[in-house]
């Protein structure tokens, strides 16, 4: 199991532009992604349970439905659901509890495969 290290992970950015770049990344740190530019979109694919999702990760500042929200509709259909949120706002520096682990926008591609290992073990050591 250990080799391999492939996550399933629903991003989610109503900035396409920014999604594409966040996606890329991820990818070539060897994740599958599905991407939704739409929260409501997001929760659909988190209810079909034909789709597996180890991590969403998701956009906080989003109109419509804002991403601790989102992460927190997503836990009450998947408990075991672990949820990265992200933010280019300095408003955001201490998010909500709903989050296992916040990303700061920019990010690097060395603090993203990092915040998402640390993310991965918590959720193996409970």
């Amino acid at each position: 199991k250990a080799m391999n290290n492939r996550l399933n992970i629903l991003l989610v950015d109503d900035d396409v532009a920014v999604g594409g770049l966040i996606r890329k990344l991820l990818e070539e740190l060897g994740n599958s992604v599905t991407y939704e530019s739409c929260p409501s979109n997001a929760l659909s694919a988190i209810n079909d349970p034909n789709l597996l999702f180890d991590i969403l990760m998701t956009d906080i500042a989003m109109p419509i439905m804002r991403g601790n929200v989102l992460a927190q509709k997503s836990k009450e259909i998947r408990p075991e659901l672990i949820c990265i949120g992200f933010s280019g706002q300095a408003a955001f520096i201490h998010p909500d509890p709903v989050f296992e682990e916040f990303l700061q926008k920019p990010m690097k591609p060395k603090n993203l495969g990092a915040v998402i290992r640390r993310a991965m073990t918590q959720r193996i050591s409970e």
